[in-house]
């Protein structure tokens, strides 16, 4: 009885979940529908965050004011990937009529070039696919994937792009996006939260140690080893 009425409440749980998203997605594809034959020139930033993830949050406010700083006189058109993805309501045949040639699709930063699971990989893709000769910027990214199809199927997609510029945010993924990509621009620059290194000032004394750990599958360290550091440090 108890396992029954626990399926029946996760049953209910992902259907308002699913009503959700796809209110949003709905949205958002409406939203782009709007700018058909708007002559104004638009930034597409795509792959928003869209969950609790402090990084992901944090790259997310960062682009946002690295495009308000660097294009503002362009309008903002924010896109979350599930949006772009999605086929049920004619997101990409719209986004083909909106899109103008001096328009700018800005990818998201973070862990997204790799087939670990979540749909920014996908985006990327599908925009490439449909797109091929718009002006793109890959936001700093991380590269890995576990399946050499994937890992080549991606390649082949993103040397279609006429227009990317690709910049990778550590040594190992920038020396995998040479060799991956060479039809398009790579660069190496740091992850974008790193532009508010210097922003703020802190007053209060300092007289203890913060832990801040991931309990994802990018987590590093295994539980023991960082319950061992705690108590190292609290022996200090």
């Amino acid at each position: 009885m108890i396992r029954k009425t626990k399926d029946v409440l996760l049953k209910i749980y992902y259907t308002r979940i699913n009503a959700i998203a796809t209110k949003r997605i709905k949205e958002q594809t409406e939203e782009l529908k709007s700018y058909i034959g708007d002559e104004r020139s638009k930034v597409f930033y795509m792959g928003t965050t869209e969950h609790s993830n402090m990084g992901d949050l944090g790259q997310n406010y960062c682009i946002l004011n690295w495009i308000k700083e660097n294009y503002p006189e362009h309008k903002l058109v924010e896109l979350g990937a599930p949006t772009v993805v999605d086929t049920r309501f004619g997101f990409m045949d719209i986004l083909k009529k909106v899109y103008k040639q001096d328009d700018i699709i800005i990818f998201q930063s973070g862990y997204t070039t790799q087939d670990l699971g979540g749909c920014h990989e996908e985006m990327h893709r599908v925009v490439i696919s449909n797109v091929p000769t718009a002006n793109i910027i890959m936001m700093p990214q991380t590269i890995f994937f576990k399946n050499p199809d994937n890992k080549k199927r991606t390649a082949e997609n993103y040397n279609t792009a006429n227009n990317m510029y690709f910049i990778a945010r550590d040594e190992i993924s920038f020396e995998d996006a040479k060799t991956m990509f060479p039809d398009i621009s790579v660069n190496l620059y740091p992850d974008i939260v790193t532009t508010l290194i210097g922003s703020y000032n802190f007053k209060n004394n300092r007289d203890k140690v913060l832990l801040c750990c991931r309990n994802d599958e990018e987590k590093f360290y295994s539980d023991d080893e960082i319950n061992a550091l705690h108590k190292r440090l609290l022996n200090l």
